[in-house]
């Protein structure tokens, strides 16, 4: 197993790339940076943490931008509850598996 901060590094960029989308503009930098980092991650470290850290920090970032007041805390809430019982499946399975 690797032990690196690849995951939250992509994580950072999953959010990042969202919020950026939102915020509209040209975005070829952050995408082009994305890529390099990706092939770094391949390279030196641990693809599946960049990808999983990536959607996990996309998906977080993503429950952030939709609603207002009371019912973007709900859905923010259920979402992020969801998130953290599929990492904990994904988890358990990896170490029956292993």
């Amino acid at each position: 197993s690797v032990v690196s901060a690849t995951g939250a590094i992509f994580g950072l960029v999953g959010a990042t790339v969202v919020m950026a989308r939102k915020m509209g503009g040209n975005h070829k930098v952050l995408y082009i940076t994305c890529a390099v980092i990706l092939v770094f991650a391949i390279i030196f470290g641990s693809w599946q943490a960049a990808i999983g850290g990536g959607l996990a920090g996309a998906a977080i970032a993503f429950t952030y931008l939709f609603g207002n007041g009371t019912e973007r805390e709900r859905r923010t809430r259920l979402l992020l509850a969801a998130l953290v019982a599929v990492l904990l499946v994904l988890a358990v399975i990896r170490a029956l598996i292993s």
